[in-house]
């Protein structure tokens, strides 16, 4: 689970119509047996802060991936802008990332033991509880590029002790470093994993990393990248509500806003693969 209360960033809170900003996507990769669910939340928004005043500033990437055979569950995190954490959090300190085999809908409360991560978000604790108010948060903002692995066994309990060594029955001893992998030896099987960016979170959709100068802007917008941003097919300038006002070509790198009204806008690139990253600045 990824705990955080995420909304379509074109949700409009006060008008009768809303556009869509926020893509869930889906892909099933490999062969029968051992395949992949790869399910992505793309440019979500954050309820708290765009119920306020109905504009969303704060956004983040992620995937979910389901592995076939191993059981194996992945969390990606990708690029994300958290600039207002006690509305993006809704008061806590961060997500609340875990593994909840039972929980009742109707009485909101967990009727299995639960597995949740708790402490620095690069460097994670997993922590067994069996009470939703037990329930631990992330001590700030999940990097880019970070992954959870999280792998089911069947035949044993998990216990962690004061030291941070997390213990099963025979099949296996777990043992965390002080980098936050945690590893089992070959009889058993590996639980999380924080430490490994080596994966883009966009295998399946290549996401471009990019930012918009000046911010606030009068005249014009440039768009700048380390990146060669060959996977763009498209930009486009959107309004706050996810309108699109003007198309641009793929190479374009500087935008003509002398004609907008004061306001929010947005700079929306647009991928081969159907993917989309947009950053927002201020029209004075």
């Amino acid at each position: 689970m990824y705990g955080v209360d995420i909304i379509d960033r074109g949700f409009n809170f006060v008008g009768d119509t809303a556009v869509s900003q926020s893509n869930i996507s889906y892909q099933l990769v490999g062969m029968e047996g051992s395949r992949i669910l790869k399910i992505e939340w793309n440019n979500v928004g954050f309820f708290d802060e765009l119920s306020g005043d109905n504009v969303s500033t704060g956004f983040t990437n992620f995937q979910l991936w389901l592995m076939e055979g191993t059981n194996d569950i992945e969390i990606h995190f990708g690029p994300n802008s958290i600039l207002q954490p006690e509305l993006s959090y809704a008061g806590t300190t961060g997500a609340n990332i875990g593994l909840f085999p039972g929980y009742d809908v109707v009485e909101d409360t967990i009727t299995s033991t639960a597995y949740v991560l708790g402490g620095d978000p690069s460097a994670p604790i997993l922590n067994e509880i069996t009470s939703l108010e037990d329930a631990t948060f992330l001590d700030g903002t999940i990097p880019d590029g970070t992954i959870y692995l999280f792998s089911a066994d069947t035949t044993g309990t998990m216990t962690m002790d004061t030291t941070g060594t997390m213990t099963m029955d025979t099949t296996g001893t777990m043992a965390m470093d002080t980098t936050g992998t945690m590893a089992m030896d070959t009889t058993g099987t590996m639980a999380t994993d924080s430490t490994d960016t080596t994966t883009s979170i966009y295998d399946a959709i290549q996401l471009p990393a990019f930012s918009i100068a000046p911010n606030p802007a009068n005249q014009v917008v440039r768009i700048l990248s380390d990146e060669t941003l060959e996977t763009i097919v498209q930009i486009q300038l959107v309004s706050i509500d996810g309108q699109i006002i003007k198309r641009f070509s793929s190479t374009t790198r500087e935008l003509d806003i002398t004609g907008l009204a004061n306001g929010i806008y947005g700079v929306q690139l647009i991928t081969e693969g159907g993917g989309s990253v947009l950053k927002r600045f201020v029209k004075k």
